[in-house]
């Protein structure tokens, strides 16, 4: 991925495809992002983390 692609991703917002997480200090959080993720079957969908 491009930074241009991900700027266009991150103008675009959160959507069924893309979930964006600043904070990371709970596993059981991403962890149940990723769990819905594979329950909607939408495999190919990704979290966008930020450190």
């Amino acid at each position: 991925m491009t930074l241009f692609e991900l700027q266009q991703i991150l103008a675009r917002g959160e959507d069924s495809q893309y979930h964006f997480k600043q904070n990371i200090t709970n596993a059981d959080s991403i962890a149940a992002e990723l769990l819905a993720m594979v329950r909607e079957k939408s495999l190919s969908g990704s979290i966008i983390m930020e450190k």
